[in-house]
Parts: structure tokens; sequence; C-alpha cells
């Protein structure tokens, strides 16, 4: 039996008793790379909203930092104001 790739169909020659008989089919492949793709994309976008959030984070804790050491949230108006202004 011979086996030829000819134009994406397979052509399978068999050899009977003298007699040649040529069999033509057809044959179909699916590839899988868009599901590939598709799971990095997600990845990126999961790394991408996580990078912010964790900025926010930091900033809250910056922030509730700063209104503990100063004294609660009006020393902490008084006290920018004041740096701003260079009292």
């Amino acid at each position: 039996m011979v086996i030829a790739k000819v134009n994406n169909q397979r052509q399978t020659k068999i050899q009977m008793e003298g007699t040649m008989t040529t069999t033509m089919t057809k044959t179909r492949t699916r590839t899988t790379d868009q599901i590939n793709e598709n799971q990095i994309s997600k990845g990126m976008t999961i790394a991408m909203s996580a990078v912010p959030s964790l900025i926010g984070i930091w900033a809250a804790a910056c922030f509730v930092g700063a209104m503990v050491t100063s004294g609660g949230p009006l020393e902490l108006a008084k006290n920018y104001f004041q740096a701003i202004i260079g009292i």
C-alpha cells in the first residue's frame, strides 16, 4: 500500500492480484490555536486589572495612615492646606 498526500486529499493505491485500485478521500483538520489565544488574553486581562487594584489598596492605606498620624480627617485637611500655603 502506498499513501501520498496530494492537494489536501489522501490518495491510496492498493495492489490486488495484478489489478490497481485507486481511492480518493478528502480529509479535514481543525486547529485549536484560538483556544490558546483566548486563554492568554484572559490571563493578561486578569494581570492588567490586578495592578491598578493593588495601587488603589496602597493609596487607601497611605490615606488611612495619614489620618491616624495627623489626628483625624479635619486635622489632615488643615495640615494639608498648611503644607501647600507654607505656614
